[in-house]
Order: structure tokens, then C-alpha cells, then sequence
């Protein structure tokens, strides 16, 4: 089934917001997964700070007992218990950080034990130095017991650090692939959405292009058709009624020596048939109001005005101070066809008493206007204004011309027509034309 234009065009937006809504999803994950990598990162280094934190502790301990051993003075002591303290502390803050991850856990807890070790060898340690003396106490600590653990430990915060580490480093790539692919996506998604809302602009003009040379095909068509029928008109039923016309006029003359009765009925009938003609030749005009010649608008104008006050009894005139040459045959059409709808408006609807229809050029555009002294439109023409307007709007943008309708400056209306001209041939003579 073919798709009409609003659903061309409602698929290819429906389609774009759908890439861009798909973009906006991909970006909202892809931030939410940054901001947890960012999170993740975040503890990883907290842990390495505290996981160095418990390094640091253990060497103030280690270094406060040996600084009590060699001087046995009680000052070194007093750092000692605020290691020690603040060592319950590291170990509980990293085993909080660390959890879910069982091998951290694992480490910690071999830390936490070799910890207790430490600390309970360094108070017996200290409690040797005290009651023995230093020779008792150096004898212990030269085992090398207390070194041995200390290094333990630091190997295990080592593996730690170096777990961490590599966390950090997976992270980041992790959040490198990430970035990269949703900065693809998102190029993509909107270059996507471009192609496909340009594809939908292409689509809609092309249909736009195609109605517009339909619509110009049918007017054209139209006139041409009612060019025929006026030219069809004009030679055989306006040269019939003609010639019925001379008929009746022979017979009237035959009658009229000896049956002057008949005579004067068959000269009401010749008069009818005359007016008939007459009435004829105007609709053959209108069928085909504009000769093929450049001038043939300003005589065709010129006539609509002569028939209007005719069949209306008002005043409507041609002004043309200039001559204006027209070449083009549908361009003059189409103006005469806008000339004649503006000035049927202006008597239906307007009640106006007289028109003036003026065609100038200057600078190589022409104008066409139309003004009456009618009761006026309103400044603001409203939406369901008629088939007439439009058709005027249609015509006036067809041959690349642009239509206004406005109130005249005393009263009435005034409708403009302002199009292109194309250069006039050597040789134009000024003509003054008005019609009452």
C-alpha cells in the first residue's frame, strides 16, 4: 500500500525521535555506569589509603618498641598504644571497604592476625625490657621474630596495594571502552537521526514538488479547456445565432410589403437572436479571455471593464499609463483570471459602485491591482476564507508572483498582484486606456 505524505513523514520523524529516544537511553546508562565506575574508584583509592595507613602504624610500632628497648625510656611507649590503637581502627575501616571482595578479605584477615601476633610479641617485649633490663630484652628481639612478621605483613599489604592497582587499571579501561562506545553511539545515533529526518524533508518536498506541478497541470488544463470551449463557442454557436440573425433579418424585410404583423414578430425574434449572439460572444470571451499577442492582456483587461459596467451598470475602469507586454499567454491568463475574481468579489461581496483595475511596471516588475470602493474586508482575513482567495494566491504564486489584500487607504479594497516582468522589446509607445 502506498503511503500518503503525512504518514511518509510521520514514519520518518516517529523514526528519528526513536533514535534520539535510543540515544538518550544509551546515554543515561552509559553516565549511570560512569558515576559508578567513578564510585568504584572513589574506594579503591580510599583503601589503598587506609591499606597504607596500616603500613604506616605498623612501622610507628615496630620503630616505638625499639626506641623503648635500646633507651627504656617511657616516652616511646606512649606511641605504641596509640598504634596499637589506631591500628583496631585501619583494620576495621579497610575490612568495611573490602567487602565483597573475598580476596582482600582473605589478605585482611591474615593482616588482622599477624597484627595480634606483632602486638602481643611487642608487649612481651616491652615487659622484658622493664623487668630485666636491656641485655633480656636484646636477646629476644635479636631472634628476629618481630623483623620476620613485620616484613609478612608488609608483603601482605604489598598484595593489597597491588590488587587495587590493578582494579584501578582494569576500571579504567573498563571506563575508556565505555566512554569510546557511547560516544560512537551517540555520533551515530544522531547522525542516524539526521539521515532519516533529512531523508523525511526530501520525501515531503519531492511530494510537495509533485502536488504543485499536479495542481499546475490541472489549471492549466482547466484554462485550456475553457480556452477551447470559448474559441469553440466563438465559431460555431456565435456564427450560427449569426447567421440565424441574417435569416430572420431577410425574412423580416420579405414580410414586411405584405404581412407587417409577421414582420415585426420575426423582428422581435431576430432581436432576441442578436442579444443571444451578443451574450455568447461575452461567455466565449471569458472562456478565452486573453489574446496570444504581448498586448493581449491590457485589451483583455480593457474589455472585462467595458463588460462589467455593461452587465453590472457601475463604473469600472482600465488604467494603464504605461504599456505593460505581456509574451507569456499563461501568465497573462492567470492575471486575468486573479483581475476577475477580484473585481466578482468586489461586487458580490464588497457592493462596490466602482473598480478600478491598473496594471504598471517599472524597475522590471509589474503590478496588477484592483481597488473598489466597497464596504472593505477586514484586516485580517479569517481561516475559512473561499475558494476564490486561495485560487487567486495559488495563481499569483504559480507565475512567481506574491498577492496582498488589504483595505483601500479612504475605503473599500485594494488587491495587489506584484510579479516579474521580463524585459520589454524596443519600441513601447505610451497608451493611456480607460474604460467606463
Amino acid at each position: 500500500m502506498e503511503l500518503t505524505v503525512t504518514r511518509k513523514v510521520t514514519f520518518g520523524f516517529v523514526a528519528a525521535l526513536g533514535v534520539m529516544g535510543a540515544v538518550a537511553v544509551i546515554s543515561y546508562l552509559s553516565t549511570q555506569r560512569l558515576i559508578e565506575d567513578i564510585e568504584d574508584v572513589a574506594r579503591t583509592y580510599q583503601i589503598m589509603g587506609e591499606v597504607r595507613d596500616i603500613r604506616n602504624v605498623v612501622s610507628r610500632m615496630n620503630s616505638s618498641v625499639r626506641g623503648y628497648v635500646i633507651t627504656g625510656k617511657d616516652e616511646f611507649l606512649e606511641p605504641f598504644r596509640e598504634a596499637r590503637q589506631e591500628m583496631e581502627r585501619q583494620l576495621g575501616e579497610v575490612r568495611e571497604l573490602t567487602k565483597g571482595k573475598s580476596e582482600q578479605q582473605e589478605r585482611l584477615d591474615a593482616i588482622e592476625k599477624l597484627v595480634a601476633q606483632q602486638t602481643a610479641y611487642s608487649t612481651n617485649v616491652i615487659a622484658i625490657r622493664k623487668e630485666k633490663g636491656f641485655a633480656a630484652a636484646e636477646d629476644v628481639v635479636s631472634t628476629g621474630e618481630g623483623r620476620q612478621r613485620v616484613n609478612v605483613i608488609m608483603e601482605m599489604v604489598k598484595q593489597m596495594l597491588d590488587h587495587e592497582r590493578k582494579l584501578l587499571a582494569e576500571r579504567k579501561e573498563i571506563q575508556d571502552d565505555s566512554v569510546l562506545l557511547a560516544n560512537g553511539l551517540i555520533i551515530l545515533g544522531g547522525v542516524l537521526a539526521v539521515i532519516i529526518v533529512g531523508f523525511a524533508s526530501m520525501v515531503l518536498r519531492q511530494d510537495i514538488r509533485e502536488r504543485e506541478r499536479l495542481e499546475r497541470a490541472i489549471l492549466e488544463i482547466s484554462d485550456r479547456k475553457q480556452q477551447q470551449m470559448g474559441h469553440d463557442l466563438h465559431d460555431s454557436v456565435c456564427q450560427e445565432l449569426a447567421g440565424i440573425a441574417f435569416m430572420g433579418q431577410v425574412v423580416e424585410r420579405k414580410l414586411a410589403a405584405h404581412a407587417p404583423e409577421e414582420a415585426a414578430e420575426v423582428a422581435k425574434m431576430t432581436a432576441l437572436v442578436s442579444k443571444a449572439a451578443v451574450h455568447a460572444r461575452s461567455l466565449a470571451r471569458g472562456l478565452q479571455p486573453v489574446e496570444v499577442e504581448s498586448n493581449g492582456l491590457m485589451v483583455s483587461l480593457e474589455e472585462m471593464g467595458r463588460s462589467i459596467s455593461e452587465l453590472f451598470h457601475i463604473e469600472c475602469r482600465f488604467e494603464c499609463e504605461e504599456e505593460v507586454l505581456v509574451a507569456d499567454n499563461v501568465v497573462a491568463v492567470h492575471l486575468y483570471r486573479i483581475a476577475q475574481e477580484a473585481v466578482h468579489n468586489a461586487i458580490r461581496h464588497g457592493h462596490a459602485k466602482k473598480v478600478t483595475i491598473r496594471l504598471t511596471a517599472a524597475r522590471g516588475k509589474a503590478t496588477l491591482e484592483v481597488r473598489d470602493d466597497g464596504k472593505g474586508m477586514p484586516d485580517v482575513l479569517p481561516e475559512t476564507k473561499g475558494m476564490g482567495i486561495e485560487t487567486m494566491r495559488y495563481r499569483a504564486e504559480v507565475i512567481g508572483g506574491a498577492l496582498e489584500f488589504r483595505r483601500a487607504p479612504e475605503r473599500g479594497t485594494l488587491v495587489r498582484c506584484t510579479f516579474k516582468l521580463p524585459p520589454a522589446k524596443p519600441g513601447n509607445r505610451t497608451r493611456v486606456m480607460n474604460t467606463v
